[in-house]
């Protein structure tokens, strides 16, 4: 079995998929907003998460680092950041206060492509690709 951490989707982007937990310790209910930084150009799919009180909720957030990125930072392992924001409670001024700040990393393949592809082209012999 293969398992690769990270992925091309459509246009050439490069993917990778994070598990994010986040605790509500509170007994009223808790929205938290998400945001992801450290590479020009990154986005995130899952940006806001309802957490009852008294619970843990679990959110896959998938990264995307758009093609025309990834040549900068090909082959590497790139520090990222994660902010978990409360939104709503004491904002103040349009003011989100950030909750939490959790360091991970961006994966980017050696075999990440220099150019979008077409959706359904498939690119050939890429190093460390199984035949």
């Amino acid at each position: 079995m293969l398992l690769w951490l990270a992925r091309q989707v459509a246009g050439g982007a490069i993917e990778n998929v994070h598990r994010i937990q986040t605790v509500n310790r509170t007994e009223t209910t808790r929205s938290d907003r998400l945001g992801v930084s450290g590479i020009d150009g990154l986005s995130l799919a899952a940006r806001d998460v309802t957490v009852a009180p008294a619970a843990i909720a679990a959110i896959v957030a998938s990264v995307q680092l758009p093609s025309a990125a990834v040549q900068r930072s090909q082959g590497r392992s790139v520090p990222v950041q994660f902010d978990v924001s409360e939104v709503g409670s004491g904002a103040g001024a349009g003011r989100v206060p950030v909750v939490l700040r959790e360091k991970s990393t961006f994966l980017v393949p050696r075999w990440a492509p220099t150019r979008p592809q077409r959706v359904g082209e498939v690119e050939q012999n890429r190093p460390g690709w199984p035949d």
